[in-house]
């Protein structure tokens, strides 16, 4: 499913090769945005799993300006938020659904001359995908 989540993001935040699992390289080209998973219970019925996975998705989207994280943060509401019946990855996975939780807005000062002060936008995303 996670390759299915990442091509969705690609496709939607329009930061393409600067979207990363969990934290960030040394030294990212900005604005850039990282991806992990929160949860991603499973459900049943009586005849076993129903196909679908439920994530709890956290994207935390980095540039050095306010500005441009919340021109990131457009890009991607604009695309994902209600997504439906969509095939993303290879092999291709359908994301059944795709809703925005909550947002946050956070800073992160220097910690060195070298790097930047950094805005960072966090969003939390329901997505469902079913497996083919």
């Amino acid at each position: 499913m996670e390759h299915a989540l990442r091509a969705m993001l690609e496709q939607h935040a329009g930061v393409s090769g600067r979207i990363y699992p969990v934290k960030l390289p040394q030294n990212p080209t900005y604005p850039a945005l990282t991806y992990q998973v929160i949860t991603g219970p499973r459900d049943y019925t009586q005849d076993g799993p129903d196909g679908a996975t439920r994530f709890r998705v956290q994207i935390d989207i980095r540039d050095t300006t306010y500005t441009g994280c919340r021109t990131v943060r457009d890009a991607l509401v604009g695309g994902v938020s209600g997504l439906n019946h969509e095939p993303f990855g290879s092999p291709a996975v359908e994301v059944l659904g795709c809703f925005i939780d909550s947002e946050r807005d956070f800073y992160e000062s220097a910690l060195d001359a070298a790097r930047p002060e950094v805005f960072r936008k966090s969003m939390d995303l329901f997505v469902t995908f079913v497996h083919g």
